[in-house]
């Protein structure tokens, strides 16, 4: 547990802020293209809302990774985090399962999808976006780049998913 100690601490994240950090993989996937379009910001904070996620300092945050990117490493750290806390059975591992896992990478897909595509001609997903689901499935031990995609159907396929989120685009919506 004190490898987990030291590396909540050296990301900024305790007790009462450690759900903030289910937001990490989804702000790593806006900022894959180099921005975070507003789409993508919008359903992030309404993700965070809508789970609780801004406990603590949380919103604080958040709004750092949204107003300038994580350092890779960070990310690495974050997402290593969130897999050994998905490992735990005591603690805060209680409240992150590898369920959430699963959760966590079809809210990214989802927003990749959120500002991508054009009224749904074209790819939503941009290769940029499909390299940081690519790695976000292989730090969470789920799956790899020719993976992820299968996986995340199967998931949004499952009778009960745990973390849904808005389809279509923001702005227009399901068509």
């Amino acid at each position: 547990m004190s490898n987990i100690s030291s590396t909540m601490r050296e990301l900024g994240i305790d007790k009462d802020n450690f759900r903030t950090l289910g937001l990490l993989p989804l702000v790593f996937v806006a900022w894959a293209d180099g921005t975070v379009q507003r789409a993508e910001g919008a359903l992030i904070r309404r993700v965070a809302r809508d789970k609780g996620w801004l406990t603590g300092n949380g919103e604080q945050l958040l709004d750092g990774w949204l107003e300038q990117p994580p350092e890779t490493d960070y990310v690495i750290k974050g997402l290593a985090l969130l897999r050994q806390l998905a490992a735990e059975r005591h603690g805060f591992g209680g409240a992150i399962t590898a369920e959430t896992l699963g959760s966590l990478l079809v809210m990214c897909k989802e927003v990749a999808e959120s500002a991508g595509g054009l009224w749904g001609l074209t790819e939503s997903i941009s290769s940029e976006e499909e390299h940081a689901l690519a790695t976000i499935a292989e730090a969470f031990g789920i799956g790899d780049a020719t993976t992820w995609r299968r996986i995340v159907l199967e998931l949004e396929g499952a009778p009960v998913r745990n973390a849904p989120g808005p389809k279509g685009n923001i702005l227009v919506g399901e068509l």
